[in-house]
């Protein structure tokens, strides 16, 4: 049986069984995660960071290529200049050793400026996740306490929920408590 129809069967035992042991009507309301998530504008910031950063690695990956690009047509005019007889063949032997190992040090140099980059962007994005579902959990408790809700179910993903009157919807209300801390 996959999740989705288990957690459907859990849900459907649950939560009418959480109901009915209730004396009063249970507040229950759902939250589109997604929704706040993408409206938060501490992710906006970041996302926004995240392209010039991605920007700025791009600009500096052209200067690294054209200058490996450089290094590369060096050696191939030295390779060239190896084929002249009347040449001295050492010297030019020692340049193509030489612009070899240049060429190795530039390789490396850009695979690990690539590598360091993408290890910074994958730690930052998993900083900010980890910031970011906190501080929406922290609304998501607020809303539910300010309108002593019983249950908030998120409305994303999976569709935990099948249906909800509108009314029950406090997206708009976790993304106004998350924004409101924006310094104008």
């Amino acid at each position: 049986m996959n999740t989705s129809l288990k957690l459907f069967f859990v849900l459907a035992l649950v939560i009418p069984a959480m109901l009915l042991g209730q004396s009063s009507p249970s507040k229950i309301a759902i939250v589109d995660v997604q929704k706040v998530f993408d409206d938060y504008y501490k992710v906006k910031e970041a996302m926004e960071k995240r392209t010039k950063s991605e920007k700025i690695f791009k600009d500096e990956m052209t200067i690294m290529e054209n200058e490996l690009k450089k290094l590369v047509d060096e050696f191939n005019e030295i390779q060239t200049k190896l084929k002249n007889p009347n040449l001295d063949a050492e010297a030019l032997r020692d340049q193509a050793k030489q612009k070899l190992q240049a060429i190795r040090v530039q390789e490396s140099d850009m695979k690990q400026y690539g590598e360091r980059t993408r290890a910074t962007w994958r730690q930052r994005e998993q900083n900010l996740a980890r910031q970011t579902l906190t501080d929406i959990r922290k609304a998501i408790e607020k809303v539910a306490a300010d309108k002593d809700l019983d249950l908030v179910l998120s409305s994303a993903g999976q569709q935990a929920v099948l249906f909800a009157k509108p009314a029950f919807d406090v997206t708009a209300e976790i993304s106004a408590i998350l924004n409101a801390t924006k310094k104008k």
